[in-house]
């Protein structure tokens, strides 16, 4: 009997359509335990799916959902001679549950079948089908990610494995299931002798096709390439999304998109990496709107120098509305398994790429974000893994973190000052719920104002639209400590200054 320790912090913020909570907790066993994919059901909980079982030997299924208020149910499906688990999930229209992911028989590395199971809402099994799926060319897969083509069947990217002498290659693989959990159609949409990957899968609006973001479909120039294709999977058009200059390089692995601006313009969150200068090494969070062609308009980076931020490892990007998008994040030291306690992080930003909130989460372990799912009452929930190597080596354990919009933003709003001399800009200083920022003049367009933790970590980056002399910070949601802000017109600082944040 596994004994499963469980750390609970709830705080009720208010009551909607379904229950509006915070909450964290920790589901711990002393197995390794993975989410890789969840959704949010018609009935406000949260359904994850994952894996359970011995580090990189032996793994089953695990089904973790988690109510409104913060209580949860698990199930592992446990066989004694299959070794595999789910990778994605989805609700159908009947309000039950379909997962997909893989398994093998006798080898943690081979998984040669594709699974589908359907449970009930209490997660009792209802059928399972598997397809036995290993050829002359390939003989283990992977399901990535999903979406609905409009006769509402499932249409999966994934990748295949090729067999080789020496090395792996992996090919992109397309897979079409109705709500039966049937196969329609696999394909192979392109081989090359390269190593291919799905991060990312969505519908091309006005189109028809379907459109992958990934890695190397044709050649090495770029980590992150769209392929497209029409609705039988044969290619239509591939693009690199190029470095963009003079010192942002977007990398592949962590690629990640949830909205399209318009037809051809979507916001892509992925991890973007430092080429020159003092932060030659480091990595950031990168938010890019790009087109179809691969070209970037617009870009918000996010970090602080000295650190290694990676957009969280499958699914970096939450979209609640145009002005509620999530993107998650977290802090990591290269090696195989870290040691040092990291954080894990979540920005809130709207579709202009304004910076509206910062929260971090952790350091007393290391944290590795793997998703963000959107909430309906406009908040998000995060689900990563917890790594405490004092308590058990090369064991990780299921973090869950459910926020509310209002837990983060920092709200603005600018108003005309004409009360007596204040000393200093910002005031009061210190601070508690409010700070206000006078400024010299008035406002000229466009000016943003730019907020920073006195460790170079930027917590509000947002344009301003209104006139007046005096912008107002609530600043309630900041942890306690010294920050630095930045009035900038056209790119350029007319205007500087810090403040100390206080509790009451």
């Amino acid at each position: 009997m596994k004994i499963v320790l469980l750390t609970v912090l709830q705080i009720f913020i208010g009551m909607a359509v379904f229950s509006q909570h915070s909450y964290e907790f920790t589901y711990q066993t002393s197995e390794d335990e993975e989410l890789f994919e969840g959704i949010q059901d018609t009935e406000g909980n949260f359904v994850l799916c994952g894996r359970i079982g011995s580090y990189m030997y032996q793994y089953n299924p695990l089904i973790v959902k988690v109510s409104p208020d913060g209580e949860f149910i698990t199930k592992r499906f446990f066989s004694s001679d299959t070794l595999g688990y789910f990778t994605l999930a989805t609700q159908t229209p009947d309000g039950n549950y379909l997962f997909f992911g893989r398994y093998g028989l006798n080898d943690w590395d081979i998984y040669n079948y594709l699974w589908v199971v359907k449970t009930d809402r209490d997660l009792n099994t209802i059928f399972q089908k598997s397809y036995y799926i290993e050829d002359s060319l390939y003989h283990s897969c992977n399901l990535d990610q999903f979406c609905f083509d409009s006769d509402s069947n499932i249409v999966v990217a994934g990748i295949r494995f090729m067999k080789a002498a020496s090395t792996e290659f992996s090919d992109l693989w397309m897979i079409k299931f109705n709500l039966d959990g049937d196969t329609l159609f696999t394909k192979t949409p392109q081989h090359i002798m390269y190593n291919q990957w799905a991060q990312e899968l969505t519908l091309v609006p006005s189109s028809g096709e379907y459109m992958v973001i990934g890695g190397r479909f044709d050649s090495y120039t770029s980590r992150v390439e769209l392929f497209r294709m029409d609705s039988l999977f044969n290619k239509t058009g591939f693009t690199n999304i190029p470095k963009n200059p003079p010192n942002k390089y977007i990398s592949g692995p962590q690629a990640s998109s949830d909205i399209w601006l318009n037809d051809t313009v979507f916001l892509l969150s992925t991890t973007a990496n430092d080429t020159v200068g003092k932060r030659a090494d480091d990595s950031s969070i990168g938010i890019f709107a790009v087109d179809t062609a691969g070209t970037i308009h617009n870009q918000l980076i996010l970090g602080k120098p000295d650190t290694t931020d990676y957009a969280a490892h499958y699914n970096s990007m939450a979209t609640v509305n145009d002005t509620t998008i999530y993107i998650g994040g977290y802090v990591s030291y290269l090696s195989f398994f870290p040691e040092q306690p990291s954080v894990i992080e979540l920005n809130l930003i709207d579709t202009d790429l304004n910076l509206l909130g910062y929260q971090q989460f952790g350091g007393d372990a290391m944290y590795r974000l793997n998703g963000v799912i959107p909430s309906f009452d406009g908040g998000c929930l995060m689900y990563a893994t917890r790594y405490d190597y004092q308590v058990n080596s090369y064991e990780r354990d299921v973090h869950i973190i459910k926020m509310q919009r209002e837990d983060m933003e920092l709200i603005t709003k600018v108003s005309n000052y004409e009360g007596v001399s204040v000393t200093g800009n910002a005031f009061p200083n210190p601070a508690w719920n409010l700070i206000n920022i006078l400024i010299y003049g008035k406002l000229q367009q466009p000016t943003r104002i730019v907020l920073f933790a006195v460790d170079g970590r930027k917590v509000l980056d947002k344009q301003i639209e209104e006139s007046g002399n005096l912008i107002t910070i609530n600043i309630c949601s900041l942890p306690e400590g010294l920050y630095i802000y930045s009035v900038r017109h056209n790119d350029q600082v007319t205007q500087t200054g810090m403040f100390l944040k206080r509790l009451n």
